[in-house]
């Protein structure tokens, strides 16, 4: 809970101050996506105006002199310079984005003229689902509701029976509607099962009405690949054997064992195969080499019609997707190897405890609790503020000092590879070698 609320504080209330960059990103994202959305190079970024040029450059002076301060607060203060600021200094800001904002037009221009008709196309259809999305155009019948699962069709009829107990936490009081559930007969479970059928019937119906299409799932890591690098899609890797007789037979054993979890009856499924006569799995094994062959072919086909330019597209993707698995592989190993965890900040503690007093309302989300909460914040005095603060920077440098123990030690144990960089490593060897 206390990472989700961190994590919350940080994205949607600022409590952790952005970078500067940031502010240009904002400015910019609205061009830049919209064109990255239709697969077209970058489009020129538009300048910042003479207040946002202001405002990037005192920024950090403004964040260091008022520790504690939420994002609100500090763009309040800069807000508040910039109307005392002097005329001449405001005439700098504005006469240098006038000047920008020429070039921009020029360069816009003949951005736009460069583009054919089939990626004005494009970008007409990404443009046009943006202001659907944007401004929810006909939202109901383009956009029907998806269908709930068994399980929260209970826990959405039980948060309106069930009130949430005083001092007791969101996480507490979802378990204890979960335990409920677990303790439900086969009969009883059943009859959601049939009312969760009927949500998807009903959805599907919406879908044919609104010509809507389902999401298709991702699919495999070699499609995910070539879709991230905007080539066709690639030929599809035939099922293995297993997975052969998973799909045959999966929605036989769902159907005869109501209320199963998807885990407990791919469980039924696995065991089921094991039992498998030696005959039915290698002539599930010879269909999945027949079709492995043609998708050799069709696959040596399609890599040969890849310009070198495509191919270096997937390249850079495979490498992305490299790195990525690189770093998960790494967090994990440090929640392995016990790496200490970061504390939560002044916001977040306050948080957690307010979320235990605030009693539970049905049909309310946790942003909504977090949104009350903030408002709580603010209207605190400095006081009252720094006893969180304070609290916070003192657990702040007791993990400090608890994070360089662990460092030395994973040095010392050979898992140098989990050390936060190689200049760190450095340091860390020569405290190591002068004590």
């Amino acid at each position: 809970m206390i990472s989700l609320i961190r994590a919350f504080s940080a994205s949607k209330i600022g409590l952790i101050q952005r970078p500067c960059g940031y502010l240009q990103f904002l400015a910019a994202a609205h061009n830049k996506s919209i064109y990255e959305a239709a697969g077209l190079p970058t489009a020129p970024k538009k300048p910042l105006n003479a207040y946002l040029r202001y405002l990037k450059e005192v920024r950090e002076t403004v964040v260091a002199a008022n520790p504690g301060k939420i994002t609100q607060e500090v763009n309040k203060l800069i807000g508040e310079q910039y109307k005392t600021l002097e005329d001449s200094k405001k005439k700098e800001y504005e006469d240098a984005f006038k000047k920008e904002t020429e070039e921009y037009h020029k360069e816009r221009e003949a951005y736009l003229k460069a583009l054919t008709p089939e990626m004005k196309k494009k970008l007409e259809i990404v443009r046009k689902k943006r202001r659907e999305r944007r401004f929810g155009i006909e939202d109901t019948e383009k956009n029907p509701e998806k269908p709930k699962k068994a399980v929260l069709i209970f826990v959405r009829e039980q948060m309106k029976e069930i009130s949430k107990e005083p001092n007791e936490t969101l996480r507490q009081y979802m378990k204890r509607i979960r335990q409920k559930w677990k303790s439900l007969s086969a009969e009883e479970k059943n009859s959601y099962e049939i009312l969760s059928k009927k949500e998807y019937e009903e959805y599907k119906k919406s879908l044919e009405k609104s010509k809507i299409k389902p999401k298709k799932s991702k699919g495999n890591g070699a499609k995910n690949l070539y879709e991230k690098a905007n080539l066709p899609s690639p030929p599809k890797r035939p099922l293995g054997a297993y997975l052969r007789y998973l799909k045959k037979v999966r929605p036989s054993i769902a159907a005869n064992n109501p209320g199963k979890s998807p885990q407990e009856i791919n469980t039924l499924v696995g065991e089921k195969y094991r039992n498998l006569d030696e005959s039915e799995k290698k002539e599930l094994q010879k269909g999945f080499q027949e079709e492995y062959r043609q998708y050799i072919i069709a696959m040596y086909e399609y890599r040969r019609t890849l310009t070198p330019a495509m191919k270096l597209n997937v390249e850079t993707a495979r490498t992305e997707r490299a790195a990525r698995r690189a770093r998960k592989t790494i967090n994990q190993r440090k929640t392995a190897l016990g790496k200490p965890k970061r504390p939560p900040t002044a916001f977040a503690v306050f948080v957690g405890e307010k979320l235990k007093e605030i009693p539970k309302e049905p049909n309310k989300l946790l942003k909504d609790y977090i949104k009350k909460i903030k408002r709580k914040w603010q209207k605190l005095s400095e006081t009252e503020k720094n006893s969180y603060i304070d609290a916070a920077a003192k657990n702040l440098e007791k993990y400090k000092v608890a994070l360089d123990e662990w460092e030395r030690e994973m040095i010392a144990q050979g898992h140098s590879d989990v050390v936060r960089n190689q200049k760190r490593l450095k340091k860390l060897n020569k405290n190591q070698e002068s004590s």
